[in-house]
């Protein structure tokens, strides 16, 4: 009798090692909906995270050349590539960068320095089409409109 029990208490234990087939189902429907809300929501979330990439690499380039204007007599960069050239110290204006950022489209920052040699420049990105001008995200972010928004704040 007491080896009937061991035996029956031995087979409820075993039937209790895993989740049952509903129980799975359940999980999986649940990771669907957390998934599809998340796919959604793409075309919301990324052109953001890609804005607001493309604003701190405006202002970090902003700064970079802020710090080379200080230390050449107040000359700006005729070029960005001057701002990742290693100097005698093996440091660069802009630090931790090899290379001259890209925006989050892979297109180059456009750069125009004041032709006249004053301190004036244009800093942006044409946006995810890589042309000037357009809507949503292709649309052009620079420097300058940047600082409007940040004043009328």
């Amino acid at each position: 009798m007491n080896s009937d029990r061991k035996t029956l208490a031995r087979r409820r234990l075993s039937l209790r090692h895993g989740f049952t087939l509903v129980e799975l189902l359940v999980v999986i429907v649940i990771i669907g909906l957390l998934a599809s809300a998340v796919v959604a929501n793409y075309d919301k979330i990324f052109p953001a995270g890609r804005r607001a990439r493309v604003e701190a690499d405006l202002v970090s380039i902003r700064n970079a050349i802020d710090i080379f204007k200080m230390q050449n007599n107040g000359r700006i960069p005729q070029s960005l590539e001057l701002l990742v050239e290693k100097d005698s110290n093996g440091e660069s204006y802009l630090k931790d960068r090899d290379k001259v950022p890209t925006d989050p489209w892979g297109n180059e920052y456009f750069y125009f320095p004041s032709q006249s040699g004053g301190t004036a420049f244009e800093l942006g990105s044409y946006g995810a089409d890589g042309a000037q001008g357009g809507d949503g995200e292709a649309a052009d972010i620079d420097l300058k409109s940047l600082q409007d928004k940040t004043a009328k704040k």
